[in-house]
């Protein structure tokens, strides 16, 4: 979806569980108590939470970056009041966005779309509802809904080709079949809000059956479709090896010095220490070293090779190496590649931390202003 950044940060609270699957009663009761105490503290805003694979979260929203780092400091000390140890937690924190949603094109049920992948091949869907809502649990009647003209349920055809979908593809329903919890071997069902910068194109129309699937509980937005299913397709082996790499690689390589812009034109400098390709909260995630360097000049050789870490001035990691797992990729910071550097035995690579890229400059900035 086109999107503008906001001053606004979200915190996600990530806790290891000792299964592999969701919560047991005690690891909720841990859960709700830290929610519990985060809406007496005042620190945030509750979001939501969830569970699975291993892990449970909740999320809570600050104003700025300010809030953001007492945030963090206040989660850390709750964590450890309650013995959860180091390596089972992680917190990212989200830049805030003011979403801009364009016109949703005229679409009727039975409408027959197609889009395309990154690498030019075709999806195909087919529109099952127009603006009936979705259907979420509810504490007091099991089931409400929440309607909006806006929203959209679609079922995603199982298909991935170098040319456009015909008819008979719609018409035999080869649904894309979910291999992820929590609805792992149900049709690829989707309701979508917010219609943003991919086109979907219609190509034909069906009438729908009174065995097409119209149950939901998913949401996200249009522009997000291509990657999730893009990510079914892999679990289903039919992806092409090329769309494949782009996302189990890492955007630079491990051991890559890098570049970036603070918003006045100095130079920023990191280096890529690890790279994750492990279960959630760091799957498909960099490990990046901030240096301690703002100049007005590009960082060079020399200055990777001096490991001089910026060190952070924040109560819950004092004097440790500035290290953040990487979310998402950089969208308005510019990053470079300036050199290859080896990763050395003494490198940091401790941490339980994520940031998205775009965040890094301000961090920085933050970290210098409390030194």
């Amino acid at each position: 979806m086109p999107e503008v950044p906001n001053e606004t940060k979200s915190i996600w609270v990530h806790i290891k569980l000792d299964g592999e699957g969701f919560a047991s009663d005690s690891e909720f009761n841990l859960r709700y108590t830290l929610e519990d105490e985060l809406m007496e503290s005042g620190i945030g805003d509750y979001e939501g939470a969830g569970s699975g694979g291993g892990w449970m979260d909740f999320s809570f929203g600050v104003d700025d970056i300010v809030a953001a780092e007492t945030a963090l400091t206040w989660a850390i000390s709750r964590l450890q009041h309650y013995n959860v140890p180091p390596n089972n937690y992680h917190l990212n924190v989200f830049q805030g966005f003011d979403e801009i949603c364009y016109d949703l094109p005229p679409f009727v049920e039975g409408d027959c779309l197609t889009f395309q992948f990154e690498d030019n091949d075709y999806g195909a869907l087919i529109i099952l509802q127009v603006g009936r809502g979705i259907i979420k649990p509810s504490a007091q009647d099991g089931l409400s809904v929440y309607p909006s003209e806006t929203q959209i349920l679609v079922g995603v055809i199982n298909y991935k080709e170098v040319y456009p979908p015909q008819t008979l593809v719609f018409e035999n329903r080869e649904w894309l079949i979910a291999k992820n919890q929590p609805r792992q071997g149900q049709p690829y069902l989707i309701w979508l809000k917010c219609y943003g910068d991919v086109e979907f194109k219609r190509i034909g129309f069906v009438t729908l059956n009174e065995d097409d699937q119209m149950s939901c509980q998913f949401m996200y937005w249009w522009e997000n479709l291509l990657s999730n299913v893009l990510k079914e397709l892999i679990n289903e082996n039919i992806q092409s090896e090329t769309p494949s790499k782009k996302i189990l690689e890492p955007l630079f390589p491990v051991g890559s010095g890098l570049l970036f812009t603070f918003d006045d034109g100095d130079y920023g400098a990191i280096i890529v220490l690890d790279f994750s390709t492990g279960i959630r909260p760091t799957h498909d995630k960099v490990l990046l070293g901030v240096l301690d360097y703002k100049e007005a000049i590009p960082p060079t050789q020399a200055d990777f090779n001096q490991r001089n870490w910026l060190k952070s001035t924040q109560g819950w990691r004092t004097g440790q190496p500035f290290l953040m797992w990487a979310i998402s990729k950089p969208k308005f910071t510019n990053v470079q590649q300036v050199t290859i550097v080896e990763i050395r035995d003494d490198d940091p690579k401790t941490c339980q931390f994520g940031l998205m890229w775009d965040d890094i400059p301000d961090f920085f900035l933050q970290q210098s202003r409390s030194s």
